[in-house]
């Protein structure tokens, strides 16, 4: 009886470790996914309103632009996949600021999946520098 309390123990320590190991946080986005994000290749020349700019330190999203305050690269079923937590300032008021999460899946091919949640994700096609 001992022995089965102990293996189900170390288990599941080593479970906690396992999953403790699939998280890591970033004080920048990963250079993989900095640039300018487009619905469509066209939104891209018209610097369209729902684009979305992925800096280093920074992202600019329908509700402007956010700087990051911490980014969290996790372990997806089709590869690595990033959270950020933004501080954003208020536009009509400059001393105000508020929160912001976006969430990045890159998905090959100059493409990738990102919103605010994940049921508000879209698919986004990487726009190419001039």
């Amino acid at each position: 009886m001992l022995r089965l309390v102990v293996l189900t123990a170390t288990g599941s320590l080593m479970a906690i470790a396992a999953a403790c190991g699939d998280e890591v946080h970033h004080s920048t986005f990963a250079a993989s996914i900095v640039g300018t994000w487009a619905l469509k290749a066209e939104y891209c020349a018209a610097a369209d309103k729902s684009n979305v700019i992925i800096a280093p330190d920074k992202f600019t999203y329908a509700d402007g632009t956010c700087t990051v305050d911490t980014v969290i690269e996790r372990a997806g079923a089709s590869g690595p996949y990033y959270t950020a937590r933004g501080r954003c300032a208020d536009p009509s008021q400059s001393d105000k600021f508020r929160a912001a999460n976006v969430i990045v899946r890159p998905l090959g091919d100059d493409k990738a999946s990102i919103g605010p949640t994940f049921d508000d994700e879209k698919t986004y096609q990487r726009c190419q520098a001039h």
